[in-house]
């Protein structure tokens, strides 16, 4: 049993890769679509949602990546050996999440990370 998938029971969802990959460069075109939608209370004012929108949707493809890997709780180490990486590439991927997505703690990726999922959610009508 890989990593990712100790890691998609212990969270009850599947491969967390797998459920945060394909969203994120599909969504700034069509914003105005679901926003509307979006209790304001619940996710943000229109000024957070549109940096949670531009902040993840600037991140590369493999920063992404280490995005959900790290929404889900794995250590730089534990990110590393699932993407086949150095623990401090690993580091290095997530100090540029942070610059790209203007937070200072892992935490505060987790939160971004959560708040996509819902946007996307939202977007999709899986409510």
């Amino acid at each position: 049993m890989t990593l990712s998938e100790k890691w998609s029971i212990v969270t009850r969802t599947p491969d967390p890769i797998k459920t945060c990959e394909g969203s994120i460069r599909d969504t700034a075109p069509s914003r105005s679509r679901w926003r509307n939608s979006i209790d304001g209370a619940s996710i943000g004012s229109d000024s957070e949602i549109d940096k949670i929108c531009s902040g993840v949707s600037s991140l590369s493809p493999r920063e992404f990546e280490v995005l959900c890997l790290v929404a889900t709780g794995m250590t730089n180490y534990s990110i590393g050996m699932e993407l086949g990486i150095s623990e401090r590439t690993a580091r290095e991927h997530i100090a540029r999440i942070m610059l790209k997505l203007r937070v200072a703690s892992r935490v505060e990726i987790a939160v971004v990370a959560t708040k996509w999922e819902f946007l996307n959610l939202m977007r999709s009508g899986q409510r």
